[in-house]
């Protein structure tokens, strides 16, 4: 029994030993934006590009790379009245 009750405290002591991630932390540190999308997080950068996060860390993407497609004056939605 004491060993299930050691092994049981170990378990749930580990999960609060986690790291954070590397390549999230390069990205809000620099102060850009941080988008987590599924399983990916992507850097957003003041000029509308973006870069996967672990693809900006090894320096193999930068800003102003890969453009978002979002329009500079989205109309207003219209009443439905």
């Amino acid at each position: 029994m004491k060993k299930f009750i050691f092994i049981l405290a170990l378990g749930f002591t580990a999960n609060s030993f986690a790291l954070p991630n590397p390549a999230a932390t390069n990205c809000t540190a620099k102060g850009y934006q941080y988008l987590l999308v599924k399983n990916s997080g992507i850097c957003i950068f003041p000029d509308n590009s973006y870069c996967e996060e672990w693809s900006y860390l090894r320096g193999q993407c930068r800003p102003g790379q890969n453009k978002l497609n979002i329009p500079s004056n989205p109309s207003a939605p219209k009443p439905l009245y």
